[in-house]
């Protein structure tokens, strides 16, 4: 389970700023200055557990807390376009286009995952911003960090890189950098995850950007997962990492595209 100042963060939506619309009319501007609020609300990361048929889901239920006001933004700035004149169609336009928009940054596409099990796959689809070798202050057996940046037009679903148990889930506190620099990794709000097996243990981090202030795990510690499976999301841009021991040879450089779940990151050398 996600955790934060030492307890559960269980369906904590934080605390809002300031919403992102312009308009204020007094129906469609609640909704829409709402919508404005979950976006920009401080990040904690979410427990929840989801059913299969909603990790199936082609549009994850998580969007249709956006999805739905915006509809009704743009629905109620329609009807209002009949006598005010035609500036209310365009802001009607411009929250029906949001709205696709989120619905298409939730999309849940299958992946066919590699069967082969000594393959550690990518925990995210993004491109690879860094892979480096980690020193002993970082990791005292050494290993491999490789980090891929997921920007707010990739899918943002993670997935397990490897299949086993969850032996460890721990919320850590931090900045809202840009999740394009490496001090991100140390110094941002991030989810880190440790899955074992009896070949590997693997740790992988969801970390939250500049945008992204909203980390979603759906396991909790001593739960199994299956290599490739959906365990979570970011949202709204971001950057997960993924450290790796000395046994894996390490197969992608920095630069190449992923997709979570069928990139191959590397390989357990048994």
């Amino acid at each position: 389970m996600a955790i934060r100042h030492g307890h559960p963060a269980w369906l904590d939506w934080g605390t809002g700023t300031r919403g992102v619309f312009p308009f204020s009319l007094s129906g469609a501007g609640r909704v829409a200055r709402a919508v404005g609020t979950l976006a920009e609300s401080t990040g904690n990361a979410i427990y929840h557990e989801v059913d299969e048929r909603q990790k199936h889901a082609p549009v994850l239920r998580d969007a249709y807390v956006f999805i739905l006001p915006l509809l009704l933004a743009a629905v109620s700035l329609a009807l209002v376009g009949l006598r005010g004149g035609p500036l209310f169609y365009w802001a009607a336009g411009v929250a029906f286009l949001l709205a696709l928009f989120v619905a298409f940054f939730f999309r849940n596409p299958r992946r066919e995952v590699p069967t082969d099990p000594n393959l550690v796959v990518s925990p995210a689809d993004g491109r690879v911003v860094v892979v480096r070798p980690l020193g002993p202050e970082e990791a005292p057996g050494g290993g491999t960090l490789v980090s891929i940046f997921l920007s707010v037009f990739d899918v943002h679903i993670n997935r397990a890189p490897v299949a086993g148990t969850i032996t460890r889930v721990e919320y850590r506190r931090g900045k809202f950098k840009s999740a394009t620099g490496e001090r991100t990794s140390v110094e941002n709000e991030q989810n880190v995850v440790t899955v074992r097996n009896e070949h590997v243990e693997v740790t992988f981090k969801q970390i939250a950007g500049l945008i992204a202030r909203r980390i979603v795990f759906w396991h909790r510690v001593g739960g199994g997962v299956g290599r490739g499976e959906r365990v979570g999301l970011i949202k709204f841009g971001s950057r997960t990492d993924l450290i790796l021991p000395p046994q894996v040879i390490v197969g992608v450089r920095r630069g190449e595209r992923v997709k979570g779940g069928v990139s191959v990151i590397g390989k357990v050398n048994s």
